[in-house]
Parts: structure tokens; sequence; C-alpha cells
């Protein structure tokens, strides 16, 4: 048990370790419009769930807005 736990902690260090920052180079000076996040979701949603094969319930965004920048969390869930 302990064997997998810690595999399981050194997978998640790695990922964690390779994440990168990325500059948004475009800044919104009037924020982003719920519209315009609405369709952001759908897209990502629809891409995600077509290349998992997944059922697009399965991907669930949640976003948070800051001073010209946006950023999105995505999580997708399998079925057992």
């Amino acid at each position: 048990m302990k064997e997998t736990r810690s595999s399981a902690k050194d997978r998640l260090q790695s990922i964690l370790s390779s994440r990168k920052r990325t500059i948004v180079p475009n800044v919104s000076k009037d924020g982003y419009h719920d519209d315009r996040i609405e369709k952001i979701e759908k897209a990502v949603t629809a891409d995600i769930s077509d290349i998992l094969n997944i059922p697009r319930e399965n991907v669930k965004i949640n976003y948070e807005e800051g001073p010209g920048y946006l950023v999105l969390v995505v999580t997708v869930t399998k079925d057992r």
C-alpha cells in the first residue's frame, strides 16, 4: 500500500512540476463577458469529450477571472 501511495505522490509531483505558466499577450480591457466564457466552456468541453471519448457531462469547467486573464480549471471524470 505504501508503495502505491509513494508512486502516486511521485506522479503528482511530476505533473505539478511540469506545469508551465503562460502569459496572455492580449488583455481584454472590458473583462470577459458571460457569453464569451460560455462559448469557451462549450468549445473546451466538446474538444475534451471528443478527444477522450467520454460524455460531455463528465467534463466540468470552473474559471477564475483576474485583471487581464482568465484561468480555466478542467475536471474530467470517467464512468466505471
